[in-house]
């Protein structure tokens, strides 16, 4: 089993990181792994509806995709 460090951040469209999160050491799983954010910001409230930016990086490589959160 593969094991990976992974982390998670969240910009918004200004480029401000407004969540991040270190998973540590965890297995991926071959069919993807789900991470759930309650989109609350810094500060515990929660984000406004727009763009956001999510960057995961496992073991030193990043993807970066965007998303949008409407409410």
């Amino acid at each position: 089993e593969a094991i990976a460090d992974v982390e998670v951040a969240v910009y918004d469209v200004r480029g401000r990181l407004v969540h991040a999160r270190d998973l540590g050491r965890v297995t991926p799983v071959a069919d993807g792994n789900e991470y759930a954010w309650d989109c609350t910001g810094p500060g515990g409230g929660r984000v406004a509806s727009g763009v956001y930016w999510a960057a995961i990086e496992i073991d030193g490589r990043r993807s970066v995709r965007k998303f949008t959160v409407f409410r």
